[in-house]
């Protein structure tokens, strides 16, 4: 929870974390973005550190790492130390997301493993920016930002403790060495997505390509992507075997993902509407963003179990398009300067509904759409 609570824990109230670092609100977003970018390149290096260590002292390493980060967002306020730490916790977010979805399978010892180890963990992550916001709207309008960082330093420290209590210290070594660990690739992946990340952000704000600094970006960016795509095809042992997407299934399944994405983060705006049109304050959107979390919630489990009944995926995807059209539509009809919060409760239901239905069969979709050599390159892609 504290690892999936950091994620989107900065945008919780823009205004007010830009004013407590003294940034921009588009700076807090990319560090929403740096976050991200450390969890993706830094996945299918860590698969390597994962098969090293044993599972409560990898746990209990990467969980005190964490919280010496969570320390020194809350003492410090100079940009790029943020930018830093927020890239670096990214990483270790990949660390949590292996070790879960690993010890999840270890647990069940099932066929219903995989789906709901997936169920579980996407379903948090879906839930992690409106979860958010209800735990926090509280606290940020009683206390000073930083005291959140207080709050997940101190969830961390709970979840040691708990791990020291409750997990047996497996003895036995791991037989993979570390050695051959492709930085270079990592490298490179990660001036590709932060690049493209910083674009996204500021694109808009630079007037795009009027602006030196985006084409100077954009072109490093660029290199670094043709660079990354060659050292794939020449390694032997690729980063990500990029060879994914020559089946065509992967394709139709990666870009059903996309498309998801750009309608689960339009999301972004309903709350804003809420703020700056119909005056709610962050409490009363907090709430709004409940109905979302029921929605998601009732998404993921029924996409779980049409999963375990194996179902065809057609239908899924139907049904969740189907409620993301209908939220888009409502939201549109209804986006004026006055109304009842109760309109928009249905909205907010279906969105949830929709996103918990497409996110984890689309992307176990994807994977077993692959040859099985090629799954961890076909998880880290989407």
């Amino acid at each position: 929870i504290p690892n999936m609570v950091m994620f989107f824990l900065p945008v919780a109230n823009v205004e007010v974390a830009a004013g407590y670092f003294g940034i921009e609100p588009n700076e807090v977003t990319f560090t929403i973005t740096l976050y991200y970018v450390g969890f993706v390149a830094f996945y299918s290096l860590e698969r390597r550190f994962y098969s090293y260590f044993t599972y409560k002292r990898y746990f209990i390493l990467f969980q005190l790492i964490q919280l010496i980060g969570c320390f020194i967002l809350f003492s410090s306020t100079n940009l790029y130390v943020i930018y830093a730490v927020r890239f670096f916790q990214g990483m270790l977010f990949a660390s949590t997301v292996n070790l879960y979805l690993s010890m999840m399978a270890l647990k069940i010892k099932t066929f219903r493993a995989k789906e709901v180890s997936y169920s579980l963990f996407f379903g948090m992550l879906l839930c992690t920016s409106s979860f958010n916001n209800l735990i926090t709207a509280d606290l940020i309008d009683q206390f000073n930002f930083n005291f959140l960082f207080q709050c997940v330093v101190l969830l961390y420290a709970i979840n040691l403790l708990l791990v020291l209590c409750t997990m047996k210290l497996n003895v036995e070594l791991r037989t993979t060495p570390l050695v051959q660990l492709d930085f270079a690739s990592f490298g490179l992946l990660s001036v590709v997505l932060i690049g493209l990340g910083y674009c996204s952000v500021f694109g808009q704000q630079f007037y795009w390509l009027q602006s030196r600094k985006i084409v100077v970006v954009l072109f490093l960016s660029a290199i670094a992507l043709i660079t990354f795509v060659i050292r794939q095809f020449v390694l032997k042992r690729p980063y990500i075997n990029l060879r994914v997407l020559g089946f065509p299934k992967y394709l139709i399944g990666i870009s059903l993902l996309f498309l998801m994405y750009l309608c689960r983060f339009s999301f972004s705006y309903s709350g804003q509407f809420f703020c700056l049109f119909l005056g709610m304050d962050p409490r009363h959107v907090s709430y709004m963003y409940l109905i979302n979390l029921i929605g998601i919630v009732v998404g993921v489990a029924y996409s779980c179990v049409h999963l375990i009944s194996k179902r065809p995926i057609f239908m899924v995807w139907i049904i969740g398009f189907s409620s993301l059209f209908c939220y888009h539509f409502l939201m549109n009809q209804r986006m004026f300067y006055y109304g009842n919060e109760t309109s928009y409760f249905l909205p907010m239901l279906l969105h949830g509904i929709g996103i918990g239905l497409i996110m984890v069969p689309t992307i176990l979709y994807c994977i077993s759409s692959v040859s099985f050599y090629m799954a961890p390159s076909a998880a880290a892609f989407c």
